[in-house]
């Protein structure tokens, strides 16, 4: 191998490391001085079922650093299984909220739908700043404050959070998918370039009101992607709140595993080419170590090994960004090097083969089930197939 491919090697998981620590300086950033102004925080909650921790959603939901703020709970359903939690909750917290019941109209299925519901319901209400947020999130009191301070000067037009995926059971595909999501986080924080994420992103009323989001989100399988693109076009600015880091619970295990990287990648594919296609990139550190061995086969074994050393920044990058995300979250047992031996090498060795296989995977793919329905892909979005 010439001397300069070699170099270029190096190189390129140089630059890796360089965006890992250059996204560690971001999420470290103190968070902004929180001064709110009085206008009312509407707090939309698309559901549908109860998740695990809606419970825990709840009790949160009461003790909000916030001025004035009520959360819209939405459904389309009236039979839906969440409703009762809901309503007990809005019983004890009668001034807190209120819940819609949404029947959205055709191509706005799903979470966009209850999000569109939600919307309607709080510009009704004469809010001020609307935040969507998931309902598997468990926010803490200081969090929608910190997300809302960086819109005060009006100078952004969309703010977003972070989540890190928390392994609820001591399993290596949850810790392997956890892991897989935290190499996003560059693209979160620096969302102007990346995306806003839709678990927990936020925008005055008054931006929102020139966004036609019927249009936006009709037959999109992405709320987060399409409105950062919309955000984008009419030469908004999106940002990241320091300080915004939700804990978001998974469950399951390799299937659900596999579900969620193709689902994360299919929307990647349908919504925001661009970053599907840096998503191929990532199948670099597969690369590096055939290249060693056939490099070895020939006799070039200093080439090789120069090649199979290009692993140690990449390595130093993945600590880095785990480091952070378990700092952001305050949570110790988010960090790797406290795994037993066996998951701090199974994990990062499972990602070298689970994301190429999840890539090839969502190329291919003409229809997935989600959510108790088929879809169909196509050029403008997903469309249901029942």
């Amino acid at each position: 191998m010439p001397v300069w491919a070699a170099l270029l090697i190096w190189l390129i998981s140089l630059t890796a490391l360089g965006i890992a620590l250059k996204t560690v300086a971001q999420l470290r950033r103190p968070a902004e001085p929180i001064s709110l102004s009085d206008e009312l925080v509407a707090i939309v909650i698309p559901c549908k079922g109860v998740e695990p921790t809606l419970p825990t959603l709840l009790d949160a939901l009461t003790a909000l650093d916030l001025p004035r703020y009520r959360v819209f709970f939405t459904i389309a359903s009236a039979e839906d299984s969440a409703l009762p939690l809901i309503h007990a909750w809005l019983q004890q917290h009668t001034s807190r909220g209120e819940c819609v019941i949404f029947s959205p109209p055709p191509g706005l299925d799903g979470k966009i739908g209850n999000m569109i519901g939600g919307m309607r319901a709080a510009l009704a209400a004469d809010a001020g700043f609307i935040a969507f947020v998931d309902s598997d999130t468990l926010p803490s009191p200081q969090f929608f404050a910190r997300l809302l301070a960086p819109l005060q000067n009006g100078e952004i037009h969309l703010v977003t959070g972070a989540r890190v995926l928390t392994p609820t059971e001591d399993s290596l595909a949850q810790w392997a998918v956890s892991l897989w999501m935290q190499c996003s986080l560059p693209g979160v924080v620096q969302p102007q370039w990346g995306s806003a994420w839709g678990g927990a992103m936020a925008l005055r009323a008054d931006i929102l009101r020139k966004l036609d989001l019927d249009s936006i989100w009709r037959n999109a399988y992405s709320d987060d992607h399409t409105l950062s693109s919309a955000i984008r076009a009419q030469g908004g600015r999106i940002a990241f709140a320091s300080g915004c880091f939700l804990a978001n619970p998974i469950h399951g295990g390799w299937p659900e595993t596999f579900d969620f990287m193709i689902r994360q990648l299919l929307v990647l594919r349908l919504h925001d080419r661009r970053l599907w296609l840096v998503s191929w990139l990532f199948i670099y550190p597969l690369l590096l170590p055939f290249l060693a061995v056939a490099l070895w086969i020939q006799g070039d074994l200093l080439t090789a090994l120069t090649a199979l050393t290009a692993l140690l920044p990449l390595a130093a990058a993945l600590i880095l960004l785990n480091e952070a995300a378990a700092t952001g979250l305050d949570r110790p047992q988010m960090r790797l090097r406290n795994q037993p031996l066996i998951h701090r090498i199974l994990t990062p060795l499972s990602l070298i083969a689970l994301h190429p296989y999840a890539l090839v995977r969502t190329a291919l793919l003409r229809r997935f089930f989600w959510r108790g329905r088929w879809y169909k892909t196509q050029a403008t979005g997903i469309r249901p197939l029942d």
